[in-house]
């Protein structure tokens, strides 16, 4: 399962800062569709600040050790 279907799946119905990414990348068309980590993280901080980084890297591994 892509990164983008299970964070979605887990997180886009719930509040807070994870729920907010999840929302995003759902929204965004063009969110790159594989599970790469480094394709991932070059895509979002060349769209998003050093915090939504971080959420993503936070959510990364909840994915890698899931």
């Amino acid at each position: 399962m892509l990164f983008k279907e299970w964070f979605i799946n887990q997180f886009g119905s719930k509040d807070g800062e994870m729920g907010d990414l999840a929302l995003d990348i759902k929204n965004d068309s063009k969110f790159p569709e594989t599970s790469d980590h480094s394709v991932l993280e070059e895509y979002i901080s060349r769209r998003a600040d050093s915090e939504v980084i971080k959420i993503f890297n936070k959510a990364y591994k909840l994915y890698a050790t899931r």
